[in-house]
């Protein structure tokens, strides 16, 4: 006998299950859902990883935009968490 269960649960909601120790977040683009973790969770750690730069992809992404607008991206998350990192 096979069991299926469906859980479906917003991104946001997910927050509450987070721990309040060291947290990452894999696809960063802008940086907003990881400010959303800081304002939540308030994380020791929160180690933000994203590609920031345009790759070929098989389907379609609204966060793969070129190169320049990629670096932009990448620069405005460093600038955007600049406090955040010394902590």
């Amino acid at each position: 006998m096979k069991i299926t269960i469906e859980i479906n649960i917003s991104r946001v909601n997910m927050l509450e299950l987070l721990p309040n120790g060291n947290v990452g977040e894999i696809g960063v683009a802008k940086g907003d859902f990881a400010e959303l973790i800081i304002k939540h969770n308030n994380p020791k750690k929160l180690f933000l990883v994203d590609v920031w730069d345009n790759i070929e992809m098989s389907y379609s992404d609204s966060n793969m935009v070129d190169k320049n607008s990629q670096n932009k991206r990448y620069d405005y998350v460093l600038n955007k968490f600049s406090d955040y990192s010394s902590k």
